[in-house]
């Protein structure tokens, strides 16, 4: 049967067409024969196969970026550049583990996701990770061709103006389009241990749980800037130093939370992220120092326990020397333990007060605890869950504010009854003064009659007395000085023992005065310009040249010049040497006069040497004294 040649076109065009289905079909069986191959030949071929896309739709609120909805790699090297990592998309794998945490510190963490709006409205969403402190992070889109679009790079080693969204956690806006899907890569890297499972909010959703917990630490820096500043005026009007180590204690603790929190590095230091590793640490040390020293003086264990004060001491000495140190973190809780410990045994031995000491920090504990279960995840991360630790930090200062103010209640009301006993004792005093006064003041009016009587008589009496007096005075002066003239005259003439001589020369002022008459006898004259007239010299007896001011001292030009021994003794020796009174040794005269042997010799020399120079001369007994005395 012959074919025409429009039948013969047709079944050609039909050939053909079949034979376009066919290679699509050979070519759809190669596909998915390479797709099985690298399921089943790869290892992580089957986890990447399985890795979802995340939804956003209308009645998502929040959902983390988890397990099956991300993987990752690990570059150890950070040398990778973001080409380089895409290159290697196929070893990205997924985790396994309930927290996906960066293990390895310093090391680049590639994580790739897929995220696809299905909402039907227009809705914003944010993109959020839970941890403050990651070092950096970036944050590409991968537009056509897989090509990286870098969006945001920031973290808690850049300055804080680099973050798109101010808050104190990392926060991205997503932007994607109803029925976009799109595929974000992030690069995190931090020397700290931290949950890189991001997780993304509905705006609006976001921005109310954000205030709320502005909020909720608004109201928690208020409060403990307001016990600080309510404690700080008590010291300054008390001047209790307890009150000082409680203000100083509660700003360590202030600076540790702001930096734990992400606050400070937002509010205080933006442009120092230097500061972020360090600020919290320096601020736990000043708190822990500050808390164990408040310790010691509000317990009152400075004088009742010194094993105590001692061991606080060292305490104090080790934070200090080790205070920018990490591994004190679990120290430090040490520490408020054995705080605890001792305000418990300060209340058993009747310290009534450090109750609520005991209650405050009993209540930090807890939230320790809570806040520990939290990060193990044992409790769920709620608000009240994660700042635990900072509510358990405002009680405690609130119930301490309240020891406080028992503490000093007690020192008052103690003060008080002191004071009222002081008072109770003050009145009866006053009242048995009055009562002596009034028998005093009977007594002094009769007396005062008994002795008007005899006045008259007694004033005739006094003014005879007076007048008998006088004449007495005037005879007891003549007397004295006759003794005196006696008792020096006795002593160039005879031997006298030294309690008798003191009746000649009582005192150095005696013997002054008798080396004043010696030289007025011999008169004035200058050494230096040989003036015979003198006028008052700078000390009592001194004299001093009328013509050129030279001072002579009253032992000037005598043996007894720069005497460093009482005159009187000197005046002494000067006389046994002088007489030659061979009865005493030098050794005697020196237990006598209370000198040493040396002194007594030297003097002795002195003395003999004087007396050579008037040899020639006639000096016997008072002679030879009164020539040992002044100078040729």
């Amino acid at each position: 049967m012959l074919v025409s040649h429009k039948q013969l076109v047709t079944k050609l065009k039909t050939l053909l067409v079949l034979k376009s289905h066919f290679q699509l079909l050979y070519q759809y069986i190669g596909v998915k024969a390479f797709v099985l191959g690298i399921v089943f030949l790869c290892p992580n071929g089957f986890i990447l196969a399985s890795q979802q896309t995340v939804y956003l739709t209308d009645s998502l609120v929040e959902t983390g970026v988890t397990r099956e909805k991300m993987s990752f790699y690990i570059d150890e090297t950070n040398q990778l550049s973001v080409s380089q990592i895409l290159s290697r998309y196929p070893e990205f794998i997924q985790t396994t583990a309930d927290d996906f945490v960066n293990d390895k510190l310093n090391s680049n963490y590639w994580i790739r996701f897929d995220v696809k709006n299905s909402c039907t409205s227009y809705r914003d969403f944010i993109l959020e990770l839970y941890d403050y402190d990651i070092d950096q992070v970036s944050f590409y889109e991968l537009i056509a061709n897989d090509k990286p679009l870098l969006l945001y790079e920031t973290g808690y080693a850049y300055p804080f103006k680099t973050r798109q969204l101010d808050h104190k956690n990392i926060r991205f806006t997503i932007d994607i389009n109803r029925g976009d899907r799109k595929s974000y890569l992030m690069r995190i890297n931090s020397r700290r241990f931290n949950l890189l499972e991001p997780i993304i909010r509905y705006e609006n959703y976001a921005f109310k749980y954000s205030h709320k917990e502005y909020i909720f630490l608004g109201v928690f820096y208020g409060l403990v800037l307001l016990i600080i500043f309510y404690n700080a005026v008590y010291f300054i009007f008390l001047r209790r130093k307890h009150y000082l180590y409680y203000v100083l204690y509660a700003c360590g603790t202030l600076i540790y939370l702001l930096g734990k929190s992400g606050l400070g590095f937002q509010y205080i230091w933006p442009n120092s992220p230097s500061l972020n590793s360090h600020m919290h640490l320096v601020g736990l040390c000043v708190s822990t120092v500050f808390m164990l020293l408040f310790a010691v003086e509000y317990l009152d264990i400075k004088d009742k326990n010194p094993f105590y004060v001692r061991s606080f001491r060292f305490a104090i000495f080790s934070r200090i020397v080790f205070g920018d140190n990490v591994l004190f973190l679990f120290i430090d809780f040490l520490y408020i333990q054995y705080i605890f410990v001792v305000g418990l045994i300060s209340y058993r031995n009747g310290i009534v007060f450090s109750k609520w000491f005991i209650v405050a920090y009993g209540i930090l504990n807890g939230s320790f605890i809570v806040a520990a279960l939290e990060v193990y995840n044992v409790l769920p991360s709620t608000i009240f869950s994660v700042y635990a630790l900072n509510i358990g930090v405002v009680f405690q200062f609130v119930f301490l504010s309240i020891g406080i103010a028992e503490k000093v209640k007690d020192v008052y009301h103690e003060k008080n009854l002191f004071q009222a006993r002081m008072i109770g004792q003050l009145e009866e005093n006053e009242q048995l003064k009055d009562k002596v006064n009034r028998e005093l003041e009977t007594k002094v009016v009769e007396r005062t009659k008994e002795l008007s009587t005899t006045m008259e008589s007694l004033e005739k009496v006094s003014e005879e007395n007076l007048r008998m007096n006088r004449e007495l005075d005037k005879i007891n002066s003549k007397l004295k000085n006759h003794l005196r003239d006696y008792a020096r005259e006795a002593v160039t003439k005879s031997y006298l023992n030294f309690e008798e001589f003191t009746k000649a020369f009582e005192n150095d002022l005696a013997c002054k005065l008798f080396l004043r008459d010696l030289k007025n006898e011999a008169g004035f004259t200058c050494k230096k310009c040989k003036n015979t007239k003198s006028i008052k010299g700078i000390d009592t007896y001194d004299r001093r040249c009328s013509k050129c001011n030279y001072n002579e001292s009253i032992t000037a030009n005598t043996v007894f010049h720069r005497c460093k021994f009482s005159l009187q003794k000197a005046f002494y020796m000067s006389y046994l040497f002088s007489n030659k009174i061979d009865d005493l040794n030098i050794t005697e005269i020196a237990n006598l006069l209370e000198l040493q042997h040396s002194t007594c010799k030297t003097f002795k020399v002195k003395i003999e040497a004087r007396m050579k120079k008037t040899k020639n001369n006639k000096s016997v007994n008072g002679v030879s004294f009164r020539l040992s005395f002044l100078d040729e």
